[in-house]
């Protein structure tokens, strides 16, 4: 067996979040938390906005980045305020 192709190799960016240091993509323009705690990464140029349980943005201008950021214990902490710009 031999390596045919390298896996792209994304740039990255360390943030705070909170009281957490985390490694994200360098594209990530905001962070968020659902209300399971899930960390979620989105590249969006509008602002995403709470929808029931978790954040949401218009079909044709939000994506997420698929990229497991794991979860979090939101302890006391309401999910709705979790949004944060980087």
């Amino acid at each position: 067996m031999k390596l045919i192709r390298e896996p792209k190799r994304q740039k990255m960016k360390t943030v705070q979040y909170f009281n957490l240091t985390l490694t994200v993509p360098e594209d990530t323009k905001y962070i968020s938390v659902d209300q399971d705690g899930e960390i979620i990464l989105w590249m969006d140029v509008v602002k995403p906005y709470v929808k029931l349980y978790h954040f949401n943005v218009s079909d044709w201008c939000g994506e997420v980045i698929e990229y497991d950021m794991g979860q979090v214990d939101l302890e006391e902490m309401d999910w709705k305020d979790s949004l944060r710009e980087y």
